[in-house]
């Protein structure tokens, strides 16, 4: 089975179901929490990944780690997801849940990477910017990031899309084609 297609079909059931119950908020919270601890954590994921590690160790971790902090939904939702083998497509069902509980919230996400810091104010004109763009019913959540080796100039990522107006790249490109001209010398 295609590896993006587990990751979609089981975020779509949880998210269903925890929509269904009423505690898509919390159950949010506590994917965005594993996930953060999984992506920042490499023995962890390898751990999952590990496959002479028993599944009652897998399920016992998140257990002891979790239990206390996050919804019991949650922790029978991993559960079954360790039981079941699919805990190798755990990143990818925490991504699809994400994408999933922003459609349905109708959040856009924005990232905004600059050379130096910005003030309230631009960050205000962006998203009122992007709301004109996509809807006003959006709720547009701007991240900031900032990056000297971009020289100056901003990158702007929306929906994995991406608006490159940084002088590196510029110079990338300036670069790639004096490299890709031929001149022909005139005497």
């Amino acid at each position: 089975m295609n590896i993006n297609k587990i990751g979609v079909r089981y975020a779509k059931a949880f998210i269903a179901l925890s929509v269904e119950k009423g505690i898509i908020d919390e159950v949010i919270v506590d994917i965005r929490l594993i996930n953060e601890l999984i992506h920042e954590e490499k023995r962890i994921d390898d751990f999952f990944r590990n496959p002479t590690v028993k599944v009652s160790d897998k399920i016992k971790f998140f257990q002891t780690v979790f239990q206390k902090n996050i919804h019991e939904l949650t922790m029978k939702f991993l559960e079954m997801v360790i039981k079941k083998g699919r805990e190798l497509f755990l990143k990818d069902i925490f991504r699809n849940a994400i994408d999933l509980y922003r459609e349905l919230k109708k959040i856009k996400e924005v990232t905004l990477i600059t050379t130096n810091d910005i003030d309230s104010e631009i960050k205000e004109n962006i998203k009122q910017l992007m709301k004109s763009y996509f809807s006003k019913d959006y709720t547009i959540d701007i991240h900031h990031q900032t990056d000297k080796e971009q020289i100056g100039g901003f990158l702007l990522e929306v929906d994995n899309k991406q608006l490159d107006m940084t002088v590196k790249s510029q110079i990338k490109t300036i670069k790639r084609d004096l490299i890709n001209t031929t001149f022909q010398v005139k005497l």
